[in-house]
Formats: C-alpha cells, sequence, structure tokens
C-alpha cells in the first residue's frame, strides 16, 4: 500500500519505484562501495584531494588515511570515531558562529538545532516522516499552519547557493588580483599549486556549469579554499611582525 503511494505521488513506474526505492536499501553496504569504486573509479580520498589546491608533493607526504580516517574506506567503520567526526564538526560551527558574533554583536541562532527537537527527531521511527506518499511529513504537518500552502507542499528539490558562479564571475578580477598575492608569498607558492590555480582562472567556465561536479570541485572548493588560505597566511606573518 505504501509502496503504491509513493509511486502515485512521484509518477514513477512499478519497477522504477521497487528498484530504487525498495530494493537498494536491502543491497550490502560492501557491494554498494564495490559498485561505486567501479563506476567512478576514485575513493573518498582521492576525492577530497582532488577538492584542495595542495601541491602533490606535498599530498606525498601526509598520512592520509591517518588524518581523514573517516573517508578510509580500507578502514572498518568505527561508529565511536564517527561519532567524535560529527561532535568535531558541529563544534566548528560553533566556533565560527562565536567568531562572527565577535565580530558583528549579532548571535545566529538556530531552531532547527534545538537540542530538545533532535532529541524528538531521534526517537521517531523513519515511517513517521515518510508516509503516504509524502516525504518529511512531520515538518509539513508542523508548518501546515504558518507556513503558505505552495511551501508547505511543495516537492520541487533545491539548491543551495545556485548563483554561486555568477558571484564568482563578477568578482573575477578580485580572484585574479588575489591570486597575483598568492603567488608572491613564498609560504603559500611552497605549499599550493598555484600552477593549476592560474589555469583555473584563465580558462574559466560558462555559468551554466555552476551545477557541473568538476567546476564545483575545481573553482568552489579548491580555487576559493587556496585563496583564503593564502589570505589568512599573509596576514598571520603581517601581524606576528608587528607584534
Amino acid at each position: 500500500r505504501e509502496a503504491a503511494l509513493w509511486r502515485t505521488s512521484t509518477g514513477t513506474g512499478w519497477h522504477r519505484m521497487l528498484r530504487g526505492d525498495v530494493a537498494a536499501h536491502f543491497v550490502p553496504r560492501t557491494v554498494r562501495r564495490f559498485r561505486a569504486r567501479r563506476t567512478d573509479g576514485v575513493n573518498a580520498l582521492q576525492d577530497w584531494v582532488s577538492a584542495t589546491a595542495l601541491r602533490p608533493e606535498i599530498v606525498a607526504t601526509l598520512d592520509l588515511p591517518a588524518m581523514l580516517p573517516h573517508l578510509d574506506e580500507q578502514r572498518a567503520r568505527d561508529r565511536r570515531s564517527i561519532a567524535l567526526e560529527l561532535r568535531r564538526h558541529y563544534a566548528g560551527q560553533a566556533d565560527g558562529a562565536h567568531a562572527l558574533w565577535a565580530l558583528t554583536g549579532v548571535e545566529s541562532r538556530d531552531p532547527t538545532a534545538d537540542r530538545r527537537l533532535i532529541e524528538v527527531a531521534m526517537r521517531q521511527p523513519e515511517w513517521v516522516r515518510r508516509q503516504g506518499g509524502t516525504t518529511r511529513a512531520v515538518v509539513r504537518d508542523a508548518m501546515a499552519d504558518r507556513l503558505p500552502v505552495s511551501i508547505v507542499g511543495r516537492t520541487r528539490r533545491g539548491e543551495q547557493l545556485p548563483e554561486w558562479l555568477d558571484l564568482m564571475t563578477t568578482a573575477r578580477p578580485g580572484i585574479a588580483a588575489e591570486l597575483d598575492l598568492l603567488e608572491g608569498h613564498a609560504r603559500s607558492a611552497e605549499l599550493i599549486d598555484a600552477s593549476r590555480l592560474r589555469k583555473l582562472v584563465d580558462e574559466w567556465p560558462a555559468r551554466e556549469r555552476n551545477a557541473d561536479i568538476d567546476t564545483i570541485r575545481n573553482y568552489r572548493h579548491a580555487l576559493l579554499r587556496a585563496l583564503v588560505v593564502s589570505r589568512f597566511l599573509r596576514w598571520f606573518e603581517e601581524r606576528a611582525r608587528r607584534r
């Protein structure tokens, strides 16, 4: 009955629905990992490296499995390390929010991160949130008298910061100037593959490629992160000299 309702709400055929929404969940995780490696040929650690602009010779000196154990596919999954990684992730977000509060005087709060709400959500069985062919059933019901029907009943999947490439394209002259400063800074040039970044700036992508995985990895991740790291290194050194 639930499968029939789900098929009706999504408009898909029986075969596709049963294969993708039912049978796929019974495939062992080891089989899913094998299929993923066979199709894309990139493991998680390699994918992480590709999203950085570190020089290859620097990467060769790093013990990535020890630094990023949660991405090492050869390591047995340790529930304790996963729990610690999650806490470290959210602790980093908390540090960032506190720094913004110190700089701006404005304290940002996220009602969806309230501990009481998380405890209730973790006690709920999965079928509560996905039933009758409706996804996110609990939050839709909770917001039914607070938001317009056009929002509560929306089923299209959104995108976070879809105009990111537009913003970077507008700021391209500033990005090129920042790259000049990176290339002229000894420590940055020692760690960062500036030639790769220069090629990215020279061969700028069309704006309609904002959803392309390689474009996101190269520009939104590798390029921007490298420029931010270099700026921080230069700021830190200048501050140390003044002190």
